[in-house]
């Protein structure tokens, strides 16, 4: 069953300088809470996209820490009551020195792929899980890191889930134990892998820049008949501009015929 502190969006960087007054982190309450750089109330909360092993102090936690309910849940006003209400293992100083040997290695060979039908009876106990493409079992769990309130179920979460009480705080078993968790309005399933094959065709790409005028509409019925013959290509040049007065109509009669040429010489 998850935990009541369950993991909702992402953490800002650190960082504190009050205006107001000084907030006492490990002393006990205050009586006039500082503002931070960003302006907002300094409380202590917890570092959740860490792991949520360790609580913070200033003003840079996301704003829907803020929102509703989550203002109790996340927001305190010290370093203890904020480590004690979940189970962060604040210290006043980092750990001296690393672990005194490394993390386990992967495992030599795959995971083995399923069964090729199902088991025709139950099993007296829990089947395990499946894993993914990284290797880890699947799981749901929130979209946090996109601040997309939607659950996913594969195994792309980060590793830190996987460390210490992360588990039960943030991995569920289906999609629907997530979205009433998390109070997302979870409406569809993402797919948990995918396709088995591409796309017939490719997804046509958007055009490099927007077209200089809209895209005719079409007509409203196709053509009766087609044109016996193709549309004649356009004329090289324009056509000359009409003559500014009419063309004057013809003469009634006929031109007369032309005088006969000179005589050569004078007669005597």
């Amino acid at each position: 069953c998850p935990d009541d502190d369950v993991l909702i969006g992402d953490k800002n960087d650190a960082g504190t300088a009050t205006t107001e007054a000084t907030v006492a982190a490990d002393t006990g309450p205050t009586t006039t809470r500082g503002t931070g750089p960003s302006g907002k109330m300094i409380y202590a909360y917890p570092d959740l996209p860490n792991g949520g092993n360790n609580c913070l102090m200033d003003d840079n936690y996301p704003e829907y820490f803020e929102r509703g309910a989550n203002a109790e849940k996340y927001l305190h006003d010290s370093m203890e009551e904020c480590c004690e209400e979940h189970g962060a293992a604040c210290t006043s100083h980092p750990t001296r020195s690393p672990t005194t040997s490394p993390t386990d290695p992967p495992s030599k060979s795959p995971t083995p792929a399923p069964s090729k039908s199902p088991t025709s009876e139950p099993t007296t106990s829990p089947t395990p899980r499946a894993t993914g493409p990284n290797g880890k079992v699947i799981w749901a769990y929130a979209d946090v890191m996109t601040g997309h309130q939607v659950c996913l179920m594969d195994d792309e979460y980060p590793d830190y889930y996987l460390n210490g009480v992360n588990p039960d705080r943030y991995l569920y078993k289906n999609l629907e134990e997530c979205c009433i968790a998390m109070s997302f309005p979870c409406t569809a399933y993402p797919t948990v892998s995918p396709t088995n094959s591409p796309s017939k065709t490719p997804t046509v790409g958007p055009t490099a820049s927007p077209s200089k005028s809209p895209t005719p509409a079409p007509s409203k019925s196709p053509t009766k008949k087609p044109t016996k013959m193709p549309t004649p290509p356009p004329t090289p040049k324009p056509t000359p501009p009409p003559t500014p007065k009419p063309t004057p109509p013809p003469t009634g009669k006929p031109t007369p015929k032309p005088t006969p040429p000179p005589t050569p010489k004078p007669t005597p």
